[in-house]
């Protein structure tokens, strides 16, 4: 199984650990005592196979998940020296970079997941919010739409277009995003569609 690190709109992380197909979903509300216990058992897999990427890319989420960035860093690196072609650990480092606000960089990662796995609508919504915050909308809203396309029950990429679309200055369309996302219970989008389209 791979740790795939959900991001949601503007950079707000949820969901506990959870099973998701053949990922396990780790963020930053993740059981800290649960993802120091995670850690333990994989320090001791390590020893046992220090040429296994994915339990490097699994520690590198759980680091993340307690907050040590430094060593979600060079977790995710040392995975992907060794896999460069695992969509969820680039999935995961575009994660970490978007945490520490270099977008340029998580769009770099993401792209790299979206290449591998072109049908990944989370990684295609990850992309398109990193390009969000970089300013460049219309390239963001191609990646929504496509995310959309691959699974339109992905609540936040709606969200996110709304705020590209808004950006552009097509604000009935955006509010019309925000307030469909509001319906399908992104709470944070109610924040926004009060201040942005009443």
């Amino acid at each position: 199984m791979r740790i795939s690190l959900l991001i949601l709109s503007l950079g707000i992380l949820s969901c506990n650990q959870s099973q998701k197909g053949n990922k396990i979903i780790v963020n930053e509300k993740t059981n800290k005592n649960e993802a120091t216990y995670r850690i333990e058992q994989l320090n001791k897999a390590i020893l046992l196979d220090s040429s296994n990427a994915e339990l490097y890319g699994r520690r590198g989420a759980y680091y993340f998940a307690i907050q040590k960035y430094d060593l979600a860093e060079q977790d995710l690196n040392k995975s992907l020296v060794i896999n460069p072609n695992d969509a969820t650990t680039w999935d995961n480092y575009g994660t970490l970079k978007s945490r520490q606000n270099d977008y340029t960089a998580a769009f770099s990662a993401y792209s790299k997941a979206v290449k591998l796995s072109p049908s990944d609508a989370q990684f295609l919504n990850n992309a398109g919010w990193s390009l969000l915050n970089l300013g460049q909308f219309e390239e963001s809203i191609k990646y929504f739409d496509k995310a959309i396309s691959e699974d339109s029950t992905l609540n936040t990429t709606y969200t996110n277009k709304g705020f590209a679309l808004i950006a552009l200055k097509q604000n009935e369309e955006g509010c019309r995003l925000l307030k469909f996302s509001v319906e399908r219970g992104i709470k944070e989008a109610e924040t926004y569609l009060d201040q942005y389209c009443r």
